[in-house]
């Protein structure tokens, strides 16, 4: 039995790919002017006055484009692009019965599963290369120094919680008959954990001199988006490494919950 059908695949990668350049195309055009027009400020600033190198800190240009760009709107956009593609793998075709004329072909449903879960993870991987390359296009732009260690690190920290993010939609999808039952999970957990993420972000406010609201501080433990922590990437902290391998599980298990439900479920006729 294969495990992957070429013409689903091609099918997929048809009905899908405008949404990808659109999403993937944004995020690197904010990427670009980001790193660009904010390296370019603040490298102009330091050449004026360089006794403001020791006093920037985290203020570096490569640290406002995490925070900025990977700490906030890549995570929404991506979130989006999400939600939308694992809903119309599987969930969605069942709901409108394309998925039993899929399945009335030679092709089974593991391959069914593992050709749409290599399609959203391969589109999510095109992604994050695409973001590398903007994040070098927008350093050399703003006369940034690249590091790219730095930025192969944070895509990679961000390309694992696009996967742990789709492994949740995506087990919604196969779980589900019903595009509005599996988007109520799909949609609704992954968007839970980015406003208790937000709501995080109060209790530990990066601008200095103001006060948090501590125990707001405490929604990160219930959020899988505290595991991509663009500081800890920025500083190199051990951390990251267990929050990475975090992500890459729940990724797996998420991902292998749904392939064994949807091959067991009963679909409608």
């Amino acid at each position: 039995m294969k495990l992957i059908s070429k013409p689903l695949f091609k099918q997929t990668l048809k009905s899908n790919w405008k949404l990808w350049a659109a999403i993937t195309g944004v995020m690197a055009l904010l990427l670009i002017m980001i790193t660009g027009v904010m390296g370019s400020v603040i490298t102009k600033r330091l050449a004026d006055n360089p006794g403001m190198a020791g006093m920037m800190g985290a203020n570096n240009p490569m640290a406002v484009a995490s925070n900025m760009f990977y700490g906030q709107m890549a995570v929404m956009i991506i979130l989006v692009y999400v939600i939308i593609t694992a809903n119309a793998l599987v969930a969605s075709q069942v709901d409108k019965g394309s998925m039993s004329y899929t399945l009335s072909t030679p092709i089974k449903r593991t391959t069914v599963t593992m050709t749409q879960m290599i399609y959203l993870l391969g589109s999510l991987l095109a992604s994050s290369l695409v973001l590398i390359v903007s994040h070098v296009l927008g350093s050399l732009i703003g006369g940034i120094t690249i590091n790219f260690g730095q930025i192969i690190l944070v895509n990679l920290g961000l390309f694992l919680l696009s996967c742990a993010i789709a492994g949740i939609s995506f087990m919604a999808s196969c779980i589900f008959n019903l595009s509005k039952n599996s988007l109520l999970i799909g949609a609704g957990v992954p968007v839970l954990f980015y406003v208790f993420s937000m709501v995080a972000q109060m209790g530990e406010p990066s601008v200095p001199g103001m006060d948090g609201i501590p125990a707001l501080a405490n929604f990160k433990y219930v959020t899988i988006m505290s595991l991509f922590n663009t500081s800890d990437i920025a500083a190199k902290s051990s951390n990251i490494i267990w929050s990475f391998i975090a992500l890459a599980l729940i990724a797996i298990v998420t991902f292998t919950i749904g392939h064994l439900i949807f091959k067991k479920k009963d679909l409608p006729l």
